[in-house]
């Protein structure tokens, strides 16, 4: 496990934290890049450079043995995107052939745990309710940096936005006021998953189980770490522990699925996709890798289905998203 390697890296971003403490009212006052680079693997950018592309979702392994690509799985990007034909190179073996071409997805909508929701209420448009609400945070972290609601608050909004840094930097100075936290734990775990730090990610899960050794979330994102890492038999054991702790979570049982699927278990894998829309009917993702599924068993009218609802579903997030501005 990365644990060994991760830890004297987050000892100096958490000297970093108390550093900054002392910068005033700006939670990013005093920044050490340098250091925050090394522990996210030299994702982090300076002022006026590009941040570069955002990570997958998904491992990025080899493919399993699908006749049609996977969707977009962008955290920012909400417009469609085009499918291309899987590569020679991309996938696992060779191609099925002839099969219905699915529709063209974006990002993913399934739930979120251990973090609050960053969206505002509607009224005004949500950029300039995101604005009042950082100011508001700010000074309610100003007030009390130990307010844990106000910091995972904060993190969510800076992730909504692909701010991965920030919402990093903010955790970690919260851990350092909180470090039996159970709940920034997870947050911060989750931070450094979406920044494609996987080691330092896991990391911080281990710390949430160490604290409550059956929280499910952290089952769960502990499971969709080591998966991305492509320890897929490691990661279905973890997430199989959340599920029988906690069934209610559609983003477990889709990643159960996907680990599955690249496992070359497509029946289970149906059924943790099954499971996912089950719990989640916008989990427009597990449609799709359901469609495949049934590609690939020749069920092909039940695959069309699958890729219809998809659509359906990727066409009303797009409209919610219009509709909050």
């Amino acid at each position: 496990m990365a644990a060994d390697q991760a830890e004297p890296v987050q000892d100096e971003a958490v000297r970093d934290g108390k550093r900054r403490r002392k910068g005033g009212g700006d939670p990013l006052a005093g920044l050490d890049r340098e250091r925050l680079a090394a522990l996210l693997g030299g994702l982090v950018s300076r002022p006026g450079e590009a941040s570069g592309d955002l990570p997958a979702e998904e491992p990025a392994g080899d493919r399993p043995e699908n006749p049609a690509p996977a969707p977009a799985d962008n955290f920012v990007s909400a417009e469609p995107v085009s499918v291309e034909p899987v590569s020679a190179e991309a996938a696992s073996v060779e191609a099925e052939p002839a099969q219905t071409e699915p529709a063209p997805m974006i990002e993913s909508v399934v739930s979120e745990q251990a973090a609050p929701d960053p969206r505002p209420a509607v009224g005004e448009p949500v950029h300039i309710q995101e604005d009042t609400r950082v100011t508001a945070l700010n000074a309610a972290l100003r007030r009390d940096p130990r307010d844990a609601e106000a910091a995972l608050a904060m993190a969510a909004i800076h992730q909504s936005r692909g701010l991965h840094e920030q919402a990093i930097s903010q955790l970690l100075e919260t851990r350092d006021f909180l470090p039996e936290s159970v709940p920034v734990a997870i947050a911060l775990g989750r931070a450094y998953g979406l920044a494609g730090a996987y080691g330092p990610a896991e990391v911080e899960f281990d710390r949430a189980l160490r604290l409550e050794p059956d929280n499910p979330a952290a089952l769960q994102e502990l499971g969709i770490a080591v998966g991305k890492k492509g320890l897929y038999e490691e990661a279905i054991a973890h997430l199989r522990r959340a599920i029988s702790r906690s069934d209610a979570e559609a983003r477990a049982h889709y990643y159960l699925g996907f680990f599955l699927n690249h496992l070359d278990r497509i029946d289970e894998a149906a059924q943790a996709f099954e499971r996912a829309i089950e719990t989640d009917p916008a989990c427009e993702r597990a449609y799709y890798h359901l469609g495949i599924i049934w590609d690939r068993k020749g069920r092909n009218e039940r695959a069309r289905e699958m890729y219809r609802q998809a659509r359906e579903v990727a066409a009303a997030t797009r409209q919610a998203r219009a509709a909050r501005g």
